[in-house]
């Protein structure tokens, strides 16, 4: 018999059951950052046994893992066959990519897991080995514990002007390289240098060392080793989900080194750990280095912000989904309520973590906000 010959599709069992998710592959539509394509995700999803469309469930993310490390081994084998370097640039991007969102919701191997994140980084690497993006990487000391940092400049900056810098944190399961560099480009095209930085239990580091609280210590140490060609009149904070928490813990600790501050849906309290989804659960245990549910919520407690009006204080903008599970929206309400004027708070009444439907148009707005925030008198890429 033979079977008809048809394109490779999406079934309608995914799409209903992990639909939300998929902007999330795409993210920011980068130009720098490792980036998927729509074909990519089209080829790793074909003929997905509906039996295992379960997203709570660990065979759904092992069938995932596999499908998409099998498109980032793809990617490889035609980087290692380019010819020019350009396209073996762009293979190793989107291999990245690949191995990045095949790991990104599967804890049930921590080697496993690793190995692909070390890809994802290896892949990166390579790239960038003769990319025109002016950067710099290296490990530095910072609040006692080694921190893998990442200089990015924009192309066309004044050499004689002092730069204005911003800072950006990772959430749980992002990479340094893909999510965060995707943020970060809207504010390279704005003439800002961004500090991409990995604290403990971020980046490579997730599921090795526990995720630090604490991380005001790190970032303190990380500003004060800025050298003199950027302008510390002007230092922003950018984080993403649990980057978005750190952001708003960089408001209250650190006041005075910030002037601008971008919270995108993080918040000053976690919701109880019972009631998260499975993965949610693994997510934050897989960090935290615990998988004792007493111990997971006395940490998710200890963590929650008291807010109140800092005098003087950085202004802040927080963007948020009505329906997020994870950081409940009526805690940061209240929260950017007690600070008045200096904390924005933009609510999507039908999104939820991330706002993933509306992410590049409010990445656009909160890289506008941030260059008007640290540069009311627009001289940055002037």
């Amino acid at each position: 018999m033979n079977t008809r010959v048809r394109p490779p599709r999406i079934s309608s069992t995914i799409l209903d059951r992990v639909g939300y998710f998929l902007p999330r592959l795409l993210f920011a539509n980068a130009r720098i950052a490792p980036q998927l394509h729509w074909g990519d995700i089209t080829r790793a999803l074909d003929g997905f046994a509906p039996d295992l469309v379960d997203p709570a469930s660990a065979a759904f993310w092992n069938e995932w893992r596999r499908r998409f490390s099998a498109v980032g081994e793809s990617y490889e084998t035609l980087a290692d066959t380019s010819t020019c370097g350009a396209g073996r640039a762009a293979a190793l991007r989107s291999a990245s990519a690949a191995y990045h969102f095949a790991e990104f919701m599967f804890f049930e191997d921590a080697a496993i897991k690793t190995t692909l994140r070390l890809a994802v980084r290896r892949c990166f690497t390579a790239a960038m080995a003769n990319s025109q993006t002016p950067f710099e990487s290296w490990i530095v000391k910072a609040g006692g514990d080694e921190v893998q940092v990442f200089l990015f400049l924009p192309q066309e900056s004044r050499q004689s002007a002092k730069l204005p810098c911003v800072l950006l944190s990772n959430g749980l399961d992002s990479m340094t390289e893909i999510e965060i560099l995707s943020i970060g480009e809207h504010l390279l095209d704005r003439g800002i240098a961004i500090l991409l930085f990995e604290g403990p239990g971020q980046g490579l580091d997730l599921g090795i060392r526990p995720l630090r609280i604490d991380m005001e210590a790190v970032v303190a140490d990380l500003v004060s080793k800025l050298d003199n060609s950027f302008d510390m009149d002007r230092i922003g904070f950018f984080g993403v989900s649990f980057g978005g928490y750190f952001a708003l813990r960089m408001a209250e600790t650190l006041p005075k080194t910030f002037r601008a501050i971008v919270n995108l849906s993080g918040g000053p309290a976690i919701a109880p750990f019972s009631g998260l989804p499975r993965r949610l659960k693994q997510d934050f245990a897989f960090a935290f280095g615990s998988h004792d549910v007493h111990d997971l919520q006395s940490r998710f407690d200890d963590l929650q912000l008291s807010g109140g009006r800092v005098a003087n204080g950085p202004n802040v903008l927080s963007i948020h989904g009505r329906l997020d599970d994870i950081f409940p929206v009526d805690a940061l309400e209240t929260y950017a309520s007690a600070q008045g004027d200096r904390h924005e708070l933009r609510i999507f009444e039908a999104e939820a973590h991330v706002c993933m439907n509306h992410l590049h148009p409010n990445l656009i707005r909160a890289s506008n906000w941030m260059v008007q925030t640290l540069d009311p008198k627009g001289m940055i890429g002037r």
